[in-house]
């Protein structure tokens, strides 16, 4: 018993030891730990808040404009505005912020699809398709293209339709598919982008057409487009 005694003693005594000699904590190390975590939540607060300030101006300064309750405000050459977007053949409906070109007193004036109520027909020609079609020739300025790109981002990105780019004629500087008026279809429908002698758009047999004057018109008459779809116009 007495030899078991002087070893537990031995132990304990080696134990207390090496308790002593136990690494002290590494405060250099903690340091630049709390330093890197305070750059990473300064850079994320950073990019938060960047958009807000991409307009120099005073906040009291920020044009505005008001359409049928939607209030649009320019912030370097884009308006934006925020709404709640809703698709009932979906069943949803969220929140978003958008930005245009224009606003819809600039585009009001160019002529549109309207059923016997003089209401906006155009998005019930295109929102029950699924597969869309946006197309133009591929002669024109890139400038109508982005037109295209307008309307598929309401069409792509907020309803989530199946939207492709297409071209009216082949051209051997791309793998586009060829797509006219002449290929809508029961759940297929396509919208053409076209430069003409008025600025407006019309239907050719369930066909969407967006024409401009210029590359600059088809633009304006594009938007006009988006805003219908959205309910705005």
């Amino acid at each position: 018993m007495v030899t078991k005694n002087k070893t537990n003693s031995k132990t304990t005594k080696k134990i207390t030891k090496e308790e002593k000699t136990t690494k002290k904590p590494n405060l250099k190390n903690d340091k630049l730990l709390l330093i890197s975590i305070g750059v990473i939540i300064a850079c994320v607060l950073a990019l938060i808040l960047l958009p807000k300030f991409v307009n120099n101006n005073d906040p009291d300064e920020i044009e505005t404009v008001t359409y049928k309750g939607f209030v649009f405000e320019k912030y370097g050459n884009a308006w934006v505005t925020q709404l709640q977007v809703q698709d009932w053949l979906q069943g949803w409906d969220k929140p978003y912020e958008i930005s245009f070109h224009y606003t819809p007193y600039e585009v009001e004036y160019i002529p549109s699809i309207v059923n016997s109520r003089n209401e906006s027909s155009a998005p019930d020609l295109i929102m029950s398709a699924q597969r869309i079609y946006i197309t133009t020739d591929p002669k024109y300025p890139a400038s109508v293209v982005l037109g295209g790109v307008e309307i598929a981002k309401i069409l792509g990105n907020v309803y989530e339709k199946d939207v492709k780019s297409a071209l009216t004629k082949e051209d051997n500087r791309t793998n586009a598919p060829v797509r006219t008026c002449q290929d809508i279809g029961p759940m297929i429908r396509v919208i053409e982008l076209r430069l003409g002698n008025e600025t407006k758009i019309f239907s050719e047999n369930g066909c969407i057409v967006v024409q401009g004057v210029t590359p600059l018109d088809t633009i304006k008459a594009s938007e006009r487009l988006t805003f219908e779809l959205l309910k705005i116009m």
